[in-house]
Protein backbone atom coordinates (compact mmCIF):
# COMPACT_ATOMS: atom_id res chain seq x y z
CA UNK A 1 0.00 0.00 0.00
CA UNK A 2 1.28 3.44 -0.86
CA UNK A 3 0.93 5.53 1.97
CA UNK A 4 1.04 9.34 0.94
CA UNK A 5 0.27 11.57 3.37
CA UNK A 6 -2.24 14.20 2.33
CA UNK A 7 -1.11 16.78 4.58
CA UNK A 8 1.87 18.74 4.21
CA UNK A 9 2.20 17.77 8.18
CA UNK A 10 4.83 14.78 8.22
CA UNK A 11 2.53 11.65 9.78
CA UNK A 12 3.67 8.45 10.59
CA UNK A 13 2.40 5.70 8.32
CA UNK A 14 0.36 3.62 11.38
CA UNK A 15 -2.09 7.33 10.95
CA UNK A 16 -3.76 5.94 8.41
CA UNK A 17 -6.73 3.83 8.47
CA UNK A 18 -8.28 1.95 5.41
CA UNK A 19 -11.83 2.29 5.56
CA UNK A 20 -14.61 1.23 2.68
CA UNK A 21 -13.44 1.49 -0.89
CA UNK A 22 -10.28 2.37 0.40
CA UNK A 23 -10.48 5.79 0.71
CA UNK A 24 -7.81 6.85 3.69
CA UNK A 25 -8.61 8.73 6.32
CA UNK A 26 -6.26 10.63 8.32
CA UNK A 27 -6.44 9.62 12.52
CA UNK A 28 -4.05 10.73 13.98
CA UNK A 29 -3.65 14.66 15.46
CA UNK A 30 -0.52 16.25 13.75
CA UNK A 31 2.10 17.37 15.99
CA UNK A 32 1.93 20.84 16.54
CA UNK A 33 -2.09 21.21 15.67
CA UNK A 34 -3.46 24.05 17.92
CA UNK A 35 -6.13 23.17 20.02
CA UNK A 36 -6.57 27.20 21.62
CA UNK A 37 -9.26 27.70 18.68
CA UNK A 38 -11.61 24.56 20.81
CA UNK A 39 -10.82 26.12 23.85
CA UNK A 40 -11.96 29.61 22.85
CA UNK A 41 -15.16 28.03 21.72
CA UNK A 42 -15.71 25.74 24.77
CA UNK A 43 -15.55 29.03 27.12
CA UNK A 44 -17.35 31.21 24.60
CA UNK A 45 -20.52 28.40 25.04
CA UNK A 46 -19.84 28.36 28.81
CA UNK A 47 -19.98 32.35 28.81
CA UNK A 48 -23.11 32.17 26.79
CA UNK A 49 -24.71 29.59 29.52
CA UNK A 50 -23.64 31.99 32.32
CA UNK A 51 -25.75 35.22 29.99
CA UNK A 52 -28.78 32.98 30.32
CA UNK A 53 -31.61 33.80 32.58
CA UNK A 54 -31.84 31.95 36.12
CA UNK A 55 -35.02 30.44 34.76
CA UNK A 56 -33.39 29.01 32.05
CA UNK A 57 -30.66 27.27 33.81
CA UNK A 58 -30.12 24.23 36.23
CA UNK A 59 -28.13 25.18 39.10
CA UNK A 60 -25.57 28.07 39.52
CA UNK A 61 -25.14 30.10 36.37
CA UNK A 62 -21.28 29.91 37.16
CA UNK A 63 -20.91 26.69 37.33
CA UNK A 64 -20.73 25.30 33.77
CA UNK A 65 -18.29 28.04 33.13
CA UNK A 66 -15.65 26.77 35.64
CA UNK A 67 -16.17 23.41 35.02
CA UNK A 68 -15.87 24.02 31.41
CA UNK A 69 -12.61 26.15 31.99
CA UNK A 70 -11.82 23.71 34.59
CA UNK A 71 -12.21 20.44 31.95
CA UNK A 72 -10.65 22.35 28.81
CA UNK A 73 -7.52 23.87 30.00
CA UNK A 74 -5.51 20.70 31.27
CA UNK A 75 -6.98 19.42 27.37
CA UNK A 76 -5.16 21.73 25.69
CA UNK A 77 -1.93 21.86 28.14
CA UNK A 78 -1.68 17.88 27.92
CA UNK A 79 -1.73 18.35 24.02
CA UNK A 80 1.56 19.15 23.27
CA UNK A 81 3.48 16.54 25.67
CA UNK A 82 2.82 13.54 24.45
CA UNK A 83 -0.18 12.15 26.64
CA UNK A 84 -3.11 12.04 23.64
CA UNK A 85 -5.38 10.11 25.58
CA UNK A 86 -5.24 12.42 28.60
CA UNK A 87 -6.38 15.06 26.35
CA UNK A 88 -9.01 12.99 25.07
CA UNK A 89 -10.53 12.09 27.96
CA UNK A 90 -10.14 16.30 29.37
CA UNK A 91 -11.90 16.85 26.14
CA UNK A 92 -14.75 14.95 26.10
CA UNK A 93 -15.41 15.52 29.61
CA UNK A 94 -15.25 19.05 28.54
CA UNK A 95 -17.91 18.54 25.82
CA UNK A 96 -20.26 16.36 27.56
CA UNK A 97 -20.93 18.68 30.13
CA UNK A 98 -21.30 21.38 27.76
CA UNK A 99 -23.69 19.09 26.11
CA UNK A 100 -25.68 17.84 29.32
CA UNK A 101 -26.09 21.54 30.27
CA UNK A 102 -27.30 22.63 26.39
CA UNK A 103 -29.88 19.71 27.05
CA UNK A 104 -31.00 21.01 30.17
CA UNK A 105 -31.15 24.45 29.39
CA UNK A 106 -33.25 23.56 26.34
CA UNK A 107 -35.59 21.15 28.64
CA UNK A 108 -35.56 24.03 31.16
CA UNK A 109 -37.06 26.62 28.37
CA UNK A 110 -40.02 24.11 26.87
CA UNK A 111 -40.93 23.80 31.08
CA UNK A 112 -41.11 27.34 31.11
CA UNK A 113 -42.60 28.06 28.16
CA UNK A 114 -45.61 25.60 28.38
CA UNK A 115 -46.17 26.54 32.31
CA UNK A 116 -46.54 30.36 30.03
Amino acid sequence: MNRKTITRYHTLPSAFLDTKGGVRQETALRPGEPRWPALVALLAIGGLYYALPCSLTVGPKSLVLILVAVLATPAVMFNGEGSRRTSLIFGYAANTLVTVSTIASLFAAEFALAGA
